[in-house]
């Protein structure tokens, strides 16, 4: 991973402000968090759960959008890999093989994970799964998008910049015509050189993306 300070300096020199005279770190790394948040490509993690008390359901990171999978009990030869069903099926508790991923609907937040077998106390769950990347940074993070997509960052908030000094414009009453027009073609520019940029992005992971060497049912399902 690289630092966020290296890809803001590239930022001001993509923007033409190196000195950054016009635009400082802390509004530019402002917009680069969004760049983060917005950006479409999740981040492999992996999360061994610790079980406190038995039990058959436990709340996900916060950061979890999809699962990829399920190990338990966990250090098997091979994997103990669960399989997908819905907690809601009346067979979801006739076997041990089984998990679910769903919202958190009683807490109104985040991901709860089931699996047919009752977790004793002291056990561990292994979850693989897409998250979203690190989108609260502060001025010397790492920033956790691979270091070939930060020119989708750079896009983003170069067309964020080109934005704000559009929005100037129009709040003089004094703006010419002819300026706010070259101000609304470079952010439409901006906005169209990044929208092109993820979607080559995407269209490369989804081409290249491999079945996982593991055992799965025709059930499996992403969120």
């Amino acid at each position: 991973m690289t630092s966020n300070i290296i890809v803001l300096g590239k930022i001001s020199t993509a923007l033409g402000d190196p000195l950054q005279a016009v635009w400082s770190n802390t509004t530019l790394l402002t917009w680069l968090n969004e760049a983060v948040a917005e950006f479409p490509i999740l981040r492999p993690l992996e999360k061994a759960q610790a079980i406190a008390a038995a039990t058959h359901t436990f709340a996900l990171p916060a950061d979890f959008r999809e699962v990829i999978w399920v190990e338990y009990p966990i250090s098997q030869t091979p994997p103990a890999l669960l399989k997908y069903k819905s907690h809601l099926d009346p067979n979801f508790y006739t076997s041990e093989e089984h998990y679910d991923v769903d919202r958190n609907y009683n807490a109104s937040a985040g991901y709860m994970l089931w699996t047919s077998a009752e977790l004793p106390a002291g056990s561990t769950v292994k979850v693989s799964y897409l998250g979203l990347h690190n989108y609260s940074m502060i001025y010397g993070d790492q920033v956790s998008v691979p270091d070939q997509y930060h020119n989708i960052l750079i896009l983003y908030v170069v067309w964020k910049a080109y934005i704000e000094r559009l929005s100037l414009q129009l709040q003089l009453p004094t703006a010419h015509t002819s300026l706010i027009q070259q101000y609304t073609l470079a952010v439409q520019t901006a906005q169209q050189a990044y929208q092109d940029a993820v979607k080559v992005a995407v269209d490369e992971v989804t081409d290249s993306r491999q079945t996982p060497p593991m055992a799965v049912d025709g059930y499996d399902r992403i969120y």
